[in-house]
């Protein structure tokens, strides 16, 4: 299992350079306005210590941990919705 202190934070932005933002429920891209508050949403990042740590698995979360996208990488990068199983004893299986 592995142990980090806490969560690294970024800041996510498109191709286009807009900041990613939680909108009604959404995340969202939208243009770094003077209307808009500096910097867009803050990502927390830690590994996922609950899959191979081979394929670097992390967990993304939003608004201080009370939403969150689990995801790894493979040869084709993949983002999922996972569920976490490890509590029952059985594998985490993506959906």
């Amino acid at each position: 299992i592995m142990a980090v202190p806490g969560p690294s934070l970024f800041t996510l932005r498109d191709t286009s350079q807009k900041v990613v933002r939680y909108h009604h429920n959404r995340l969202v891209a939208s243009p770094q306005t003077a209307n808009a508050p500096p910097g867009g949403l803050q990502i927390s990042v830690v590994p996922n210590q609950f899959m191979d740590p081979s394929h670097f698995p992390i967990i993304m979360g939003i608004n201080g941990g009370t939403r969150c996208l689990s995801c790894g990488t493979s040869a084709q990068p993949t983002l999922m919705l996972e569920v976490s199983t490890h509590h029952w004893g059985v594998r985490p299986r993506a959906f």
